[in-house]
């Protein structure tokens, strides 16, 4: 059966340990068939590659999980929401967060200290409740604040290392936001790059 794209839920998840990740996928498949676990990672520069490249609804995210050098969870849940802001995001941990962090950062918390019953319960309800927006635009069809924001900064001489030390991302992250917008746009080299951020 081929799904449409509002029954469709592309999910992704990060986590350091891989038994965790596991854990929530089986979790979660067993809930709702129309579900597919786009990728299962372990560290940010690999998600922001997975969101550059597909579009995903849904993120499971663990707060126990170490960002950039001086880049806390929250901050890089800030950024998360900020350049995707039609992502569901789903962040669990092992402490009960502050209420600051919920107010629009994320989505859905969970406590790994409650019982399987209550997880199953939660998790049931955001994916019955899942919408995707009525405005649906995939992903490749426009570009986010950051990969305008790396466009920007090259057209301005910037080398990526330059890039990647100002706004305090790793030359990886740079890199694959460089790659997305020039996928995007539908550019084939650097040459065809050059072209376009002389204009």
């Amino acid at each position: 059966m081929i799904l449409t794209l509002k029954e469709r839920k592309d999910i992704a998840i990060l986590d350091p340990n891989n038994f965790t990740r596991q854990g929530i996928a089986a979790l979660l498949l067993e809930l709702d068939e129309h579900i597919t676990i786009k990728a299962s990672v372990r560290s940010y520069d690999v998600l922001y590659m997975v969101l550059d490249k597909w579009h995903i609804n849904m993120l499971f995210i663990s707060e126990n999980i170490a960002g950039q050098s001086g880049y806390s969870c929250l901050a890089c849940l800030k950024q998360i929401k900020k350049d995707y802001p039609d992502l569901t995001i789903c962040l669990y941990s092992e402490e009960y967060i502050p209420s600051h962090w919920l107010r629009n950062n994320i989505d859905a918390f969970f406590s790994l200290k409650d019982a399987m019953p209550v997880w199953q319960a939660k998790a049931s309800s955001i994916l019955k409740n899942f919408r995707r927006p009525a405005k649906y635009v995939a992903s490749r069809l426009h570009l986010t604040q950051a990969e305008w924001q790396i466009l920007n900064a090259l057209k301005s001489g910037h080398s990526l290392t330059a890039i990647a030390q100002k706004e305090k991302l790793s030359y990886h992250r740079v890199s694959a936001l460089k790659v997305s917008a020039t996928r995007k746009l539908g550019l084939k080299n650097k040459a065809d790059l050059l072209v376009f951020l002389s204009h």
